[in-house]
């Protein structure tokens, strides 16, 4: 898009965008969950349609649709992700709809659980696309 912009990173008043869990590149995010007793949450545009997490073995992936036509909550993320010291939350979000009476509107995800004892770097786009090219696609 040239000098137009065209990603989104929506940041949570609560969250330190220098946290040592957090790791942004031009391809990747990552965030890890710690001990660290305080709040983080970022949101996104996630156009590729898919995340991961990788936890104990388990690599669980979430794929989703992107609308580049529609509009999403949380200033137009349909991605968001969440972590403190208990938990990492993966959330993805669906255009916002008008409903009529008796309308509804549905929203699909795909999910995948996979055993994975492969582990990577989440501070390196190196590492991280050879993971994400022997695991996840």
């Amino acid at each position: 898009t040239g000098p137009l912009s065209n990603r989104r990173l929506v940041i949570w008043e609560y969250t330190d965008i220098q946290d040592e869990r957090f790791y942004v590149s031009d391809d990747y995010i990552t965030l890890r969950q710690t001990d660290k007793n305080r709040s983080f949450k970022v949101g996104m545009n996630n156009e590729d349609g898919w995340c991961a997490y990788l936890n104990c073995g388990q690599l669980f992936i979430k794929r989703f649709n992107f609308d580049k036509n529609g509009v999403y909550p949380d200033y137009d993320v349909n991605f968001e992700t969440y972590t403190n010291q208990f938990i990492v939350e993966i959330e993805t979000l669906s255009t916002l709809e008008t409903l009529k009476p008796n309308e509804y509107v549905e929203y699909e995800e795909r999910w995948e659980l996979k055993e994975c004892e492969a582990t990577f770097n989440p501070r390196s786009d190196e590492s991280i696309d050879k993971f994400v090219d022997e695991y996840v696609f």
